[in-house]
């Protein structure tokens, strides 16, 4: 390959990643947010249910923040799956305000945070059902707003995209590139109106007790280790109105501090965002990888290739358009932005939890999560 015919590629490259660029910089900030409302006066019964494990550190906070909500008409239930910890006390010191139930005995084929919130379902008496975890905070009006949004909508279920607390430099470096690809691959707002496409953040899924069991609630995906974006299907499946949107300023989590939790975290559900199919997740990882990584390797060839200046310049243009694009992503989203040149090492780590996660599910392995293993299949 001559030196004319690298530097044409590396431009055509590229203007690719410039259009692709500005494709899903506008698809970021033109993305729906939940808007703040007055606080209702009345309003239908919304039991909100926490399924908990092993989460002693977190849920005092997030059952504050609950109990704070302007909402005028909730029940709080916790299902606490046998945790080793002092969870269930944390819980009780909270008064009659929380209803706390015992996870009865894990059946066979149940991921155990899908029966959990199948448990509080069947305890519960609101006309609306919010989904959330032990360790997410709420923002005093993040259910008024949601509920406002919900009705205005006539939706059938409302997820909100929280705002995802990073502390550590793991945490700051992967998270972030983690959540552009998803951003990506659900097509952003088309997500609301395309019925090929589904996603929900287990943090908050808002749902009417109607539309719930029409759809078959956690029972029909009972085996699933990513039983949200799965919920979201369902709806859509059964014809039924899924609604996406911003809620950073709602509601807040902390995901994982460490490299290995971040791993493991997403070991679980990787492959099974692909259903189980290798083809689309070879695919996708392909595709991923001439975006996010590739760029860097013209780089490196790059700096090779200092002696002849103008072709340099030429082949490092991917990688400065790339490192561009993602600092505007970044920012965009509330990230970090100076991490966004370091998006090709984050892509590298994403890739290699993916192919660990196919490894598994294809080698009939199963997951482990917080203390217990499952074997994934198809639903």
């Amino acid at each position: 390959m001559t030196m004319n015919v690298l530097d044409a590629v590396a431009v055509a490259f590229s203007l690719i990643l410039a259009v692709w660029g500005v494709r899903n910089i506008w698809r970021i900030k033109n993305f729906p947010d939940l808007e703040s409302s007055a606080q209702p006066r009345s309003g239908p019964l919304v039991s909100i249910i926490i399924p908990t494990r092993n989460q002693e550190p977190t849920i005092a906070a997030c059952l504050e923040s609950i109990i704070k909500q302007d909402y005028p008409l909730t029940e709080v239930i916790v299902v606490d799956g046998q945790s080793t910890d002092r969870t269930d006390e944390v819980v009780r010191a909270f008064g009659a305000s929380i209803m706390l139930i015992p996870e009865p005995r894990l059946p066979y084929g149940w991921v155990g945070k899908n029966w959990a919130c199948n448990v509080g379902y069947l305890h519960s008496k609101g006309e609306y059902l919010l989904f959330t975890d032990g360790d997410v905070a709420f923002g005093k009006s993040a259910l008024s707003a949601a509920m406002s949004e919900m009705l205005r909508s006539k939706c059938d279920l409302l997820t909100m995209w929280p705002r995802i607390i990073m502390k550590t430099f793991w945490e700051k470096l992967v998270l972030p590139l983690i959540f552009v690809a998803w951003f990506v691959e659900f097509g952003g707002m088309k997500v609301n109106s395309d019925e090929s496409r589904s996603a929900a953040f287990g943090p908050f899924i808002l749902v009417s007790r109607r539309s719930y069991e029409a759809a078959g609630g956690h029972e029909s995906v009972r085996r699933s280790t990513g039983e949200d974006y799965r919920l979201a299907q369902r709806f859509k499946e059964s014809h039924l109105a899924v609604r996406v949107v911003g809620g950073t300023g709602f509601v807040s989590t902390r995901m994982y501090s460490k490299l290995a939790d971040i791993w493991h975290g997403f070991l679980k559900n990787e492959f099974e965002s692909f259903d189980f199919s290798m083809l689309p997740a070879v695919f996708a990882g392909a595709r991923q990888a001439a975006v996010y990584i590739v760029p860097l390797l013209f780089f490196a060839l790059g700096i090779l290739l200092a002696y002849d200046l103008p072709t340099a310049l030429a082949v490092s243009l991917p990688y400065l358009t790339m490192t561009a694009v993602m600092l505007v992503l970044y920012r965009l989203m509330g990230y970090d932005s100076e991490y966004a040149v370091l998006s090709a090492i984050a892509a590298a780590i994403y890739l290699g939890i993916r192919a660990h996660s196919i490894y598994l599910g294809v080698t009939a392995r199963g997951v482990e999560w917080k203390g217990r293993t499952y074997r994934q299949s198809r639903l």
